[in-house]
């Protein structure tokens, strides 16, 4: 005898309908437990652009400066006295002449970097580079005295010195830059040290002559003054630096707009110092890698 199968018989139509309904199954829990794609981004990256869209920040950065600063010094001077001394035929009078020209060049080529951090605009910058020094002087003064002495002669007596010349030198320039809020600014540079030694350039030497010329208007010559003595040395010019004639003040000042004070620092500015007496013309180009952004709170 056949012995069948405990299992109820499934009709082939029938078994074709739970396969489709177990594998619909199988993928919707695929698909839970799979990743989103709604297009919202994760926790982190959320947390992340929050953070930085959050985070201060300026449109300025540092940026460098570079340019030219220069002093033209210029003394014109010419001087006429006269004086006399003394009574009767021993009575001299004196006439003297003396004459200053000098023109001297100081030629700054500096540069220098804006504060690491000028979220609160540029309050100062610091420059350095090198000067070159050109100049040349004449210095001259004579003393000219009507003698007489007491063996009957009549002399001229002439005293005199100059010294002149030209030089050329270099040095460092250590200067500096400030800026305040209502857009007023100054620039302070000076001739530092030797760019190798650091020293004080050395005063140039120029040549130097000193006089003294007897000439016998009356008399003979046994009973007058030799012919006179002539020395040659050396000295140094009465203005070596240019920038120097302004005792290194903060003499370059500017304003610059608020509203739009844009990359260059120009201009031009005449003193007229006493000490020695002359004209000292400063004229400044400075330009900033970038828009100046000036101190504000």
């Amino acid at each position: 005898m056949q012995r069948r199968s405990s299992s109820p018989r499934v009709p082939h139509g029938s078994r074709l309908v739970l396969a489709i309904l177990f594998c619909t199954v199988v993928a919707a829990c695929n698909a839970s437990s799979g990743p989103t794609t709604s297009g919202q981004p994760a926790t982190g990256a959320a947390t992340d652009d929050l953070t930085d869209s959050a985070a201060p920040s300026s449109s300025a950065t540092p940026s460098v400066w570079h340019g030219t600063i220069t002093f033209h010094a210029v003394i014109d001077q010419s001087k006429d006295d006269s004086s006399t001394s003394g009574q009767g035929t021993f009575q001299e009078t004196t006439v003297s002449h003396a004459v200053t020209k000098t023109d001297v060049t100081d030629t700054f080529t500096v540069g220098g970097h804006d504060p690491d951090d000028i979220t609160f605009g540029i309050g100062s910058v610091t420059l350095s580079g090198t000067v070159a020094n050109q100049g040349t002087t004449l210095e001259r003064a004579v003393f000219d005295t009507d003698k007489h002495n007491a063996l009957g002669c009549h002399f001229t007596d002439e005293v005199g010195t100059e010294t002149s010349g030209s030089w050329s030198g270099a040095a460092t320039a250590p200067g500096e830059i400030r800026f305040a809020d209502d857009g007023t600014y100054t620039i302070t540079i000076a001739a530092g040290g030797d760019a190798v030694t650091g020293e004080a350039p050395a005063s140039p030497l120029l040549p130097k002559r000193l006089w003294e010329t007897t000439t016998i208007i009356a008399g003979a010559a046994r009973d007058c003054p030799g012919p006179g003595t002539e020395q040659n040395a050396t000295d140094g010019p009465i203005v070596q630096w240019a920038s120097s004639m302004l005792g290194g003040s903060d003499s370059i000042q500017g304003t610059l707009d608020l509203s739009n004070p844009g990359s260059v620092l120009d201009g031009s500015a005449t003193f007229h110092p006493t000490l020695p007496d002359g004209t000292v013309t400063v004229t400044w180009h400075l330009v900033h890698d970038g828009a100046i952004v000036l101190p504000h709170s």
